[in-house]
């Protein structure tokens, strides 16, 4: 009998962070999987359970909120893509900054740029009280080395420089089998936005991939976030499909 997949996981790196308890996972639009998630929230102990479902689900939220628990909406998150064979427009002007993968003595400046990037930044995690807002930021810090550290071939790192200091950067996760890229972290350094930077690199990005024949490149951002948007607008990605995060805070009764 095959075993049935965990809904579920262990958040390593958040529950080390706010020092807490806390499971994850994507989940479908079924309210028979209430029953299973709560049964995996007590199997693990968790303090807090982070899902996602697709944008406008309901029947799930209304089976917890029947099993008298109280979801926190935390955030909906975009993802917009665009074809790489499709052409690249040109920058209007030559580039002010200096666009390269990045090595592991980069990690400095990209750590840097994520913190002063995020310390402002209203993710998923903001929403929930239980989570120390001070310490959010150090975690996208984190997750942005993370991609130089793990040295995996499917893992790359493009920064934007100027003098050699680091200004912007964009983590990305490769599938060479589908030869799909997806942009998983970007930001660009305050003080540095509004001059075209970010913009600069994304399009080097596509470019880079398209000469290395990925045929298709994907992001994702806060729905809120409409600035990046119109930037991903401009570089021809279009908008495809959304998520609604939850928090759903576990107390010792819960279950």
């Amino acid at each position: 009998m095959t075993e049935t997949a965990h809904l579920l996981t262990l958040s390593e790196a958040d529950s080390n962070r706010f020092g807490l308890r806390i499971v994850r996972g994507h989940l479908d639009d079924n309210p028979e999987l209430a029953a299973r998630l709560l049964q995996e929230v007590d199997d693990a102990a968790a303090q807090i359970a982070i899902f996602r479902v697709p944008a406008g689900s309901t029947r799930l939220l209304h089976q917890l909120l029947a099993s008298g628990l109280s979801p926190i909406h935390a955030d909906t998150l975009v993802y917009h893509s665009r074809h790489l064979s499709e052409p690249i427009t040109d920058e209007p002007t030559t580039p002010a900054w200096n666009i390269q993968l990045a090595t592991v003595g980069d990690s400095p400046g990209i750590a840097a740029v994520a913190r002063q990037s995020f310390d402002s930044y209203r993710s998923h995690y903001h929403a929930n009280p239980r989570l120390d807002p001070v310490r959010i930021a150090e975690g996208y810090a984190e997750w942005a080395i993370s991609f130089i550290r793990q040295n995996s071939p499917e893992l790359e790192t493009w920064t934007a420089q100027r003098e050699g200091q680091v200004i912007a950067f964009a983590t990305c996760r490769l599938s060479h089998a589908d030869h799909d890229v997806e942009i998983v972290l970007n930001a660009v350094l305050p003080g540095q936005a509004g001059q075209g930077v970010y913009g600069t690199l994304l399009r080097q990005i596509l470019r880079a991939y398209q000469a290395r024949h990925f045929r298709h490149i994907r992001i994702s951002t806060q729905i809120w976030n409409y600035r990046v948007q119109r930037a991903w607008a401009r570089a021809g990605f279009i908008i495809t499909h959304a998520y609604d995060t939850y928090h759903l805070n576990i107390t010792p009764h819960a279950t």
